[in-house]
């Protein structure tokens, strides 16, 4: 089977049965949103030498990933499949894979996922050699306006129903999940999640879910989590990379405090009006109120004193950049090569941000066709600025979140 990721799958006719059979059709999407049928003994054993094969090639990986699809209620119906779990058929096959592994002498270790469906933990099967994984928490459906949370002994789960399963949003629900993951699992395991995913293109200060990534990352410990990877786009670092320092730092020390590290950063960016840049930066995210407008995204819709607040905010963002350009147009010309590109990227970045707060608020208002209009301009914009910004800024998952912006 060879697709892009974009693409389509090419199984052939004698081999559709191999595939997930869901409400009577055997599924066949892009490479990464395609269940195969885990009952068949032809799959596991495919699948176990195909990826036994590949670490036998290259060992050099010393932690194989074998996820499942990226998608939900992908799960096969045949009388096969559907009187287990998916994550019951996908322990099976990790078990099987281990087996093989051992015969063949290779030390490789398999990362195993915990991300939509599988977000609901076996039932019956239990991994034998716990040394040979490491298990990997992604919680995909939260919000970004809390941190991790244990979990009230007295929580509700949601049950699992196959192919009608909804992953929860409440944070202390899925931190629950793992936990009954990690009961059948005690070994090593890490957080993989999404605060650079997307949720960042509405903290155009880059500075605000700073404290929520800090948190998340302090509290590892409590969720009896090992580590932490970022799940996000590469090019994130316009108007600055903050956010990837502050990530590392943390990583490596917990307690360190997020405003001595952005100080830190920005001393040596930005050089003597450091403080300044911050400053502006912190009041970026603070008029972009992005867990509103995050939350808007994902159907809030509730015009209460939240709302009328977010919407205040966004009209101050032009006068925000007004009166700090002084700032920006006196420090253009420093010597020092880094600091005069981190003022440049601000000079650029103070044009975007003033167009895209009129787009989110006339989208807040109602205005489709001033919203429109918005995101024509800024389309426009980033055109014209292409040569400062294609390195450090993805303009097209930026479309992707914001549909209206060509």
């Amino acid at each position: 089977m060879e697709c892009d990721h974009w693409g389509n799958i090419t199984v052939p006719e004698n081999q559709t049965e191999l595939l997930s059979l869901v409400n009577g059709e055997r599924l066949r999407g892009g490479p990464t949103t395609t269940e195969l049928c885990y009952g068949n003994p032809q799959v596991r054993t495919r699948l176990v030498h195909l990826i036994s094969d590949y670490a036998e090639t290259h060992p050099e990986v010393d932690y194989l990933h074998f996820w499942l699809d990226d998608r939900t209620n992908n799960t096969c119906e045949c009388d096969l499949c559907r009187h287990k779990r998916v994550s019951d058929h996908y322990i099976k096959i990790l078990n099987d894979l281990d087996t093989e592994l051992t015969e063949r002498n290779i030390p490789t270790r398999i990362v195993f996922l915990i991300y939509s469906d599988l977000i609901w933990p076996p039932e019956e099967e239990k991994l034998i050699n716990k040394d040979r994984f490491a298990l990997m928490f992604a919680p995909i459906a939260r919000f970004y306006n809390e941190p991790y949370e244990l979990p009230a002994e007295d929580i509700d789960l949601p049950p699992y129903q196959m192919n009608e399963n909804k992953p929860p949003s409440n944070i202390q629900q899925l931190v629950g999940f793992l936990q009954k993951w990690q009961e059948a699992f005690p070994g090593p395991g890490f957080a993989y999640d999404y605060h650079m995913w997307y949720f960042h293109f509405y903290d155009q200060g880059y500075y605000g879910y700073l404290n929520l990534l800090a948190e998340d990352i302090r509290r590892l410990a409590d969720l009896k989590l090992d580590g932490f990877v970022s799940c996000q786009m590469q090019k994130t670092f316009f108007p600055h990379g903050l956010p990837h320092f502050a990530n590392a730092r943390l990583l490596w020390n917990p307690g360190n405090s997020v405003d001595e590290l952005a100080g830190y950063y920005f001393k040596g960016s930005f050089g003597e009006e450091w403080n300044e840049a911050l400053d502006y930066m912190k009041t970026l995210s603070d008029l972009f109120s992005p867990e509103y407008f995050y939350g808007k995204k994902r159907g809030r819709k509730v015009d209460d004193a939240e709302t009328q607040e977010a919407r205040a905010k966004l009209s101050k963002v032009k006068d925000a950049v007004s009166e700090f350009y002084p700032v920006i147009e006196r420090n253009l010309d420093v010597e020092n090569s880094v600091q005069n590109l981190s003022w440049k990227l601000l000079e650029v970045h103070s044009g975007m941000v003033v167009i895209m707060a009129e787009a989110l608020l006339a989208r807040d208002e109602s205005r489709s066709e001033d919203e429109k209009a918005a995101w024509e301009d800024l389309g426009g914009y980033f055109v014209e600025h292409e040569d400062i910004t294609e390195n450090l800024f993805d303009v097209w998952s930026f479309k992707r979140i914001f549909p209206l912006l060509r």
